[in-house]
């Protein structure tokens, strides 16, 4: 029994150490983080086979060394057998070595220690610069473009998802105001009513207009450049012209109301008060 608590305990404070994965959450929060583990783990495929090619040429160029230097061992001293034989005497060393070549971890001191074989410096020259060519040349840039062509391609995919996102909503927006308006068959009894509670709320959309052309000039009086995400600005500007076409809009139905009201009380004078015949036109009528 107190070894099952105990494996129990032990087990429970393997687990409390996973707490420290609450940190992902506040890293994926941010959207440029999140864009570079999409990238990540969407590229894995493609950095496997660019990984793969880089070991099999690796492997095939440390083959050359080691035949090089099992050529060039026979008339070698001893101090130099050992040098060799430490860098290049069995496959897996070699492998190492070229691989440090590779990564340019002391690939000259290593081109010095070859020059000690009995082999033309120029072919040393020729399979180093070769190897340092094929990796610095060909498969780093292979490398670094499939990160950065899987960067972008997540980018794009993320920035359509929000634009489509943001135009499914101003849509459903549209929808909501439209329903709200009134329809054209409406009586002129709710159409007053509406237009009473239009000059009811003037006064606060005044006050409204004040307030924001205040704000406005004080944003341009003091302008502090910012950098915003490419869709916070696509949102921006769609609020902006749906801004400008209430407006519009506003400006229109307020131009309408008062051209029908006007018309309308004209109508309602002529009926009440019909036109006066003139005397001359009387005695026209009575010859």
């Amino acid at each position: 029994m107190i070894k099952s608590y105990g494996l129990i305990l032990s087990l429970l404070r393997t687990l409390r150490m996973l707490r420290i994965l609450r940190i992902l959450e506040i890293v994926f929060r941010f959207t440029q983080v999140r864009i570079v583990f999409l990238a990540l783990s969407r590229s894995v495929k493609l950095i496997f086979h660019v990984v793969l090619l880089t070991i099999v040429l690796n492997y095939f160029f440390a083959l050359i060394a080691l035949y090089l230097t099992q050529f060039g061992l026979n008339t070698t001293s001893n101090e130099h057998m050992k040098k060799i034989n430490s860098l290049f005497g069995t496959v897996p060393r070699a492998f190492i070595t070229v691989f440090r070549i590779f990564t340019k971890d002391e690939w000259y001191e290593i081109k010095m220690e070859m020059y000690s074989l009995q082999i033309r410096p120029f072919i040393i020259d020729l399979y180093v610069i070769s190897w340092l060519f094929f990796g610095g040349y060909v498969l780093n840039p292979l490398l670094i473009g499939a990160m950065v062509g899987t960067f972008d391609e997540t980018r794009k995919e993320l920035t359509s998802r929000i634009k489509q996102i943001i135009s499914e909503t101003c849509l459903s927006l549209n929808d909501i105001n439209l329903t709200k308006s009134p329809s054209s068959e409406s009586s002129l009894s709710s159409l007053l009513v509406h237009v009473n509670s239009i000059d009811n709320d003037n006064d606060k959309f005044n006050e409204w207009l004040r307030i924001t052309s205040d704000e406005i000039r004080l944003l341009v009086q003091d302008r502090i450049e910012t950098q915003w995400p490419i869709y916070t600005a696509f949102y921006y500007l769609q609020l902006l012209e749906i801004y400008f076409e209430n407006i519009a809009e506003r400006q229109l139905l307020f131009d309408f109301i008062s051209i029908y009201l006007l018309t309308l009380h004209d109508k309602e004078t002529r009926q009440i008060n019909p036109p006066i015949l003139s005397s001359s036109s009387s005695s026209d009528d009575d010859n």
